[in-house]
């Protein structure tokens, strides 16, 4: 008897709760939040972009001085004079500092490559999700809400298990099977 009453009540329970985690609800608030977070994907993505332009911008740049010191070297190297040599000296220091640049700037550039990789897969990963998510709200859209518990249902507020409830659920069961059900007394 008090299994049956704990039952109700589970049910009873479960029924509100259906109501307060409202599966539409939690969809649409997750796809809110994905539309909040999209903008800030998108500027990180021109943010990375943007950082790549700039060091490729400077990159090229620097190869150019380079091609420029080694060619003053080879200039002044070939004239021969005590001048063109310190100035041949001061030039090669000059390509030492700039080729360490260099190869930080490569190094910069290869990280920015990756980010910015890295921040385009997640934007269409969000994309694609929020596409789903979109979908999923469609299709939820459709579908109605939950049953309410079978006492609920019929607006008794007790379930078929009141005495004298069996009487009719057992014959119209048994007419169903073909069989006749035994005749009680009535009270």
């Amino acid at each position: 008897m008090f299994d049956r009453i704990i039952r109700v009540f589970k049910s009873w329970i479960g029924y509100f709760i259906s109501f307060a985690e409202d599966p539409e609800v939690m969809l649409q608030e997750s796809i809110e939040e994905m539309r909040n977070t999209l903008p800030r994907l998108n500027q990180v993505l021109v943010t990375t972009r943007a950082t790549v332009i700039r060091l490729e911008q400077e990159l090229v740049e620097l190869e150019r001085k380079e091609k420029s010191l080694i060619g003053s070297i080879q200039a002044a190297l070939k004239e021969g004079s005590p001048e063109a040599r310190k100035l041949a000296e001061s030039d090669a220091m000059q390509l030492q500092s700039l080729r360490q640049e260099l190869t930080a700037t490569r190094e910069q550039l290869e990280a920015a490559k990756n980010g910015f990789e890295n921040a385009k897969v997640s934007v269409e990963d969000i994309k694609a999700k929020l596409e789903v998510l979109l979908a999923t709200a469609r299709g939820a859209a459709t579908s109605r809400r939950p049953t309410p518990p079978r006492g609920l249902a019929r607006g008794r507020g007790h379930g078929p298990s009141r005495p004298g409830s069996n009487r009719t659920s057992a014959t119209s069961s048994a007419a169903i099977r073909g069989v006749t059900p035994p005749i009680s007394p009535s009270r």
